[in-house]
C-alpha cells in the first residue's frame, strides 16, 4: 500500500511534467476571437507550410486563452479578430520575450 500511494504521486507529477513538455513542440496557438474560420483557415495554411498548431476551439476570451498559452508553454500565439481580418493581418506575440508583431495574411 505504501509504494502504491509514492507512485501515484510520482505518476501525476510525471504526467504534469510531460503533458508540459509535449507542447513546446507546438510552434503556434491560433486564438480567434469571433473569426473560427477565418482561424480555420490560417491553421490550415501554416500546417501546410509545415508548422504545428493548436487552435483554440472553445470560445476563450483573449485572457483566458493567453493564461492558457502561459500553462500550456506555448511560445507563439497568432491573435486573429474582426480587425486583424478586415486588415488582412495577423498579431504574432511571443510568449517567452511579449513582444508583437502584425504579419500581413490574405484572408481571400
Amino acid at each position: 500500500m505504501g509504494i502504491s500511494f509514492g507512485l501515484d504521486v510520482l505518476h501525476a507529477a510525471l504526467s504534469k511534467f510531460l503533458k508540459t513538455q509535449e507542447n513546446t513542440d507546438i510552434d503556434y496557438y491560433i486564438i480567434p476571437l469571433g473569426t473560427p474560420k477565418e482561424s480555420l483557415l490560417v491553421a490550415s495554411k501554416f500546417r501546410k507550410q509545415g508548422f504545428k498548431i493548436e487552435l483554440e476551439l472553445s470560445n476563450k476570451k483573449l485572457g483566458k486563452a493567453l493564461d492558457k498559452a502561459n500553462k500550456e508553454n506555448f511560445c507563439n500565439v497568432i491573435i486573429i479578430g474582426e480587425e486583424e481580418v478586415r486588415k488582412n493581418q495577423l498579431k504574432i506575440k511571443n510568449m517567452d520575450s511579449g513582444v508583437e508583431s502584425i504579419e500581413p495574411f490574405y484572408f481571400n
